[in-house]
């Protein structure tokens, strides 16, 4: 069987300006973009709200039983927030959500990134996306898989503590390309800096 790849883009997009992509971030790069120093326009971002943050709790605990409407709310809670980001790129075999080993090091230096002074104490929200190609219900479980893999991944090699990483969903809710919702842009994962003030 040929073995298909898909491309999953993981996103730590600056929702409050342009995004910082590249298609190899060094482990400073990556603190740079996840933090207010680094973030392109600093001081721009709000941070959550209690509301919010309580949004994305209940999110993170309700899984792959959380409704649309919900991942709806956290994502304008995100945006609203203007938190840090920078997008690279994580790929996962066709229709699963295993992570093939040359992404790798991408999300080594992620957790690399974590464990420096400025990001050791940071909780991160993973949200997990498709495209839309296939059903709605599918792509929203293998987008929670996907996210909750990357998770895994950054606990099991790298021992972070799982508290400090968030793994939500939102399937084909949040399309990057909404003129082509089966191109590969819309396959990612969003990282956010949660306790970004």
């Amino acid at each position: 069987m040929k073995l298909l790849t898909a491309s999953l883009m993981v996103c730590i997009c600056m929702f409050a300006g342009p995004l910082l992509a590249q298609e190899y971030l060094s482990t400073d790069e990556i603190v740079k973009g996840l933090t207010s120093s680094g973030a392109v326009g600093k001081g721009l971002s709000l941070g959550l709200t209690s509301d919010q943050q309580q949004q994305i709790d209940e999110a993170a605990a309700l899984g792959k039983s959380i409704t649309v409407e919900k991942r709806r709310q956290v994502a304008v809670a995100i945006r609203a927030a203007g938190l840090p980001a920078i997008e690279f790129q994580i790929d996962f075999d066709f229709d699963s959500a295993d992570i093939r080993p040359d992404s790798q090091g991408t999300l080594s230096r992620l957790a690399e990134a974590m464990m420096k002074p400025e990001l050791e104490k940071a909780r991160l929200l993973v949200n997990g996306h498709t495209d839309s190609k296939g059903a709605e219900q599918y792509n929203l479980e293998l987008s929670v898989k996907r996210a909750e893999s990357v998770v895994d991944f950054l606990v099991t090699k790298f021992r972070i503590d799982p508290g400090r990483l968030v793994p939500i969903g939102f399937g084909e809710t949040e399309l990057k390309n909404r003129d082509d919702g089966a191109a590969a842009v819309n396959r990612r994962v969003e990282v956010v800096n949660l306790t970004f003030q």
